[in-house]
Formats: C-alpha cells, structure tokens, sequence
C-alpha cells in the first residue's frame, strides 16, 4: 500500500471533527503564512527534457518558504538554461492551499506522493485552483521538498550564490548560515528579490533570476557582485550579504 492510501485510510477511521482538521490550519491566507495563492490559467516553467547537468561557472540554490512556488519556478527556469541549481523551503512544513485552510506535507514527502495524496483528497478541488499543477511541476523537478535548515554545511560550502524570495525567509538563511561553523570559508553570496508567493509572481521573477543569474556568471565572484544587476532585478528593491562557509 503506497504512502497516501495509508495516510487516506488512517484518515477515514478518525472521527469527521479530527479528521476536518488533520493536516489544516484555518488561519493560513493563500498568497500568505507560507501558503501559495495558485491559479489554474498561470502557465508554470516546465522542466525540459535533457537538461539535468548544469555547465554553469557557479553553483545556485533557490529558497522559498516551501519548496514548490517561487524557488522551484527559479530552479526548472535555471536548469532549463544548464545552469548548477538546486532548490529548499525554509519553512516549518510544505503549505499548500486546502478548502479548510492550509494543507501541510513534512519536508522529505516524496513530490509524487503529495500529487497522490492531493488526488485521492479532491481530484476537481485541486485541479481547479491550481494546486496540482503546482505539485506535478515539481515532480517532475527533483524528487521531494528539501528543507533549508537540514543542509549539510559541506553541501552549503559547494554553493556560491543563494537567492531567497522573501525578506522573512532571507533573515532565517542568514541567520542560519551565520551559526554554522565554517568548514573551508568558502564564500557564499546571499541575496533577496522579494517576491509575493503567488504562482504568476513566481513566474515573472523566475525570468529575473534567469536574467541576474547570467550576469553573475560573467563576474569574478571572489572580487565582486553585480549590485546594480541585483537593483535592477528587483526593481531597486536589494538585499545582500556576503559571508564563508
């Protein structure tokens, strides 16, 4: 029995008040408190065949607060173009519109298994706000939502440029980079373009990215950064820190 049908089952035995409000919040705002406001009529970047080994000179991560919206719009736009790109949440858990409220996954839930869990839920609810557009996407990506925090430093050291959507999630990868102890101090560029968590703000910033991405690719990031390309990206608007790892 796959995961979803145990997790449909266990499900179907609890009484309908616990079962109303198993793995729901009433209080999460789409667009908002992590949760993306999806729409069926946005067209998402779609993984292109071919293109799983990056050729780019510097590595990227990509964060948001799931894993599934912004950052995973940038990562698909990014790896479509070769570049090394991968992608995290720095959440609590992966929030996902519901018809009660937020529809949450542990981090480390296999993609497929959240789009089977979704289906067996409310196929029409689903699909007709976007959500299972937004899951199948990024099943189609990589193979589940990674959570920031259990980066392991090393891994952390292998990246040159990471890009967080929003300046509450920025301050969390700071901090945590911060406290980590530093293994080879290599340098770590750190950056925020602001971004509403909403799947057709996604896509215009992921094309940003691509853009800022390319002119970082033509600098010596051991002697500077494009801080112009940065303001001009995210319409003056910037965010920057430079530390080791």
């Amino acid at each position: 029995m796959s995961r979803a049908s145990e997790e449909l089952g266990a499900a179907q035995q609890e009484p309908p008040s616990k079962r109303a409000r198993r793995g729901q919040s009433s209080r999460a705002v789409p667009g908002r408190d992590g949760v993306p406001e999806t729409s069926p009529s946005v067209n998402l970047t779609q993984p292109l065949p071919g293109h799983n080994e990056g050729n780019s000179r510097y590595r990227y991560a990509m964060v948001c607060s799931s894993n599934i919206n912004r950052s995973l719009e940038a990562h698909v736009v990014l790896k479509n173009s070769d570049f090394h790109v991968s992608s995290f949440g720095c959440g609590s858990q992966v929030r996902l519109p519901g018809p009660r409220g937020a529809r949450c996954f542990d981090f480390g839930t296999p993609y497929a298994s959240i789009v089977e869990t979704l289906e067996q839920e409310s196929h029409s609810f689903y699909s007709r706000i976007g959500v299972l557009n937004l899951a199948k996407r990024a099943a189609a990506t990589k193979p589940a939502p990674e959570r920031w925090q259990d980066l392991p430093t090393a891994r952390l050291g292998q990246t040159n440029v990471i890009i967080c959507f929003e300046t509450r999630l920025y301050e969390i990868v700071v901090n945590d980079v911060l406290q980590r102890t530093p293994e080879d101090f290599s340098p770590v560029h750190i950056i925020c373009m602001d971004t509403k968590d909403t799947t057709r703000d996604a896509v215009q910033q992921g094309k940003d990215v691509l853009g800022l991405c390319r002119q970082i690719e033509e600098v010596d990031l051991t002697q500077e950064m494009p801080v112009e390309s940065m303001a001009s990206a995210n319409k003056g608007k910037i965010q920057y820190l430079m530390t080791h790892v």
